[in-house]
């Protein structure tokens, strides 16, 4: 038997992206490979209104109203498709280059959705990336490309969108809201899990939310940067530009109190700083 060592290939560039994300998020499956099993849905074929209406009665059926169902249904769905493009980048700057076709997620029997595939190891990434000697690795010429490429990403959601529009009680305006508020929300949770400087990070969402609405003039509400000082530090959160419903399942809400989402935009600023504290704690 020999003894000369033989090197492993390298990871592939979103094979290690993918792993640095499953590291960061345990709600998420985030894996390479489309799966064969029916909780699984190419993306491509969620851009039928019917399928989605369908879904959108087992939610309701739980919750009672049809506005709040599709309001979950919408920012579940989003936030996950928005994900697979952006949170690889957001996190390792690498940026899959699968279309709608070749990608998937998957949707919980409860109704939201958990899982999230990329078909294909190709990808772009920056100049001086180790992962550019990676197959099906293309160059970028510099961060503006690559957030230019991602954002065509984004705005290629259109078919989705608008089946869900048709399917559910919920406006393009805030549809394409509820991409922003997941852009913001996701760039500054890796930023707080990584160490990231999450000024830098909320600069990436600005620069992502411009370049998306200047091709989708329906992008019209936009999350903010919110500041929260734990002594000497800093931490941004996001206020969300788009309010997911969820105030109208609870009896007697307070915006200054129970029953709105810390990120909500309709609580008071002053009742955020405490709660979001006690999630930084947590």
């Amino acid at each position: 038997m020999s003894d000369i060592a033989i090197d492993a290939p390298p990871a592939g560039p979103l094979t290690e992206a993918v792993d640095r994300v499953s590291a960061l998020y345990s709600y998420l499956e985030f894996r390479i490979g489309l799966p064969d099993e029916d909780a699984w849905w190419r993306v491509a074929d969620l851009a039928d209104a019917g399928l989605l209406a369908g879904w959108l009665d087992e939610v309701e059926a739980h919750f009672g109203e049809r506005r709040v169902a599709g309001s979950y249904m919408s920012n579940w769905l989003l936030r996950v498709l928005a994900g697979l493009w952006a949170v690889p980048v957001l996190a390792a700057e690498r940026l899959p280059l699968s279309g709608l076709d070749d990608v998937a997620v998957r949707r919980n029997p409860g109704g939201w959705f958990d899982g999230a595939a990329l078909g294909r190891e190709a990808a772009g990434a920056l100049p001086g990336d180790p992962a550019l000697a990676c197959p099906d690795t293309v160059a970028f010429t510099g961060r503006a490309a690559l957030l230019d490429a991602l954002v065509e990403r984004l705005s290629g959601l259109e078919p989705v969108i608008l089946a869900l529009r048709e399917a559910c009680p919920v406006g393009l305006n805030a549809l394409w809201g509820i991409v922003a508020d997941s852009v913001a929300n996701q760039a500054l949770e890796i930023a707080r899990l990584t160490g990231r400087d999450q000024e830098a990070a909320w600069r990436d969402v600005e620069a992502i939310i411009d370049r998306l609405a200047a091709l989708q003039p329906r992008l019209r509400a936009r999350p903010r940067a919110f500041p929260v000082s734990v002594g000497p530090v800093i931490h941004l959160f996001e206020v969300r530009g788009t309010c997911c419903l969820y105030y109208r399942t609870v009896e007697n809400p307070d915006r200054d109190g129970e029953g709105y989402c810390e990120t909500c935009p309709l609580r008071t600023d002053e009742s955020r700083p405490p709660r979001l504290r006690a999630l930084l704690d947590g």
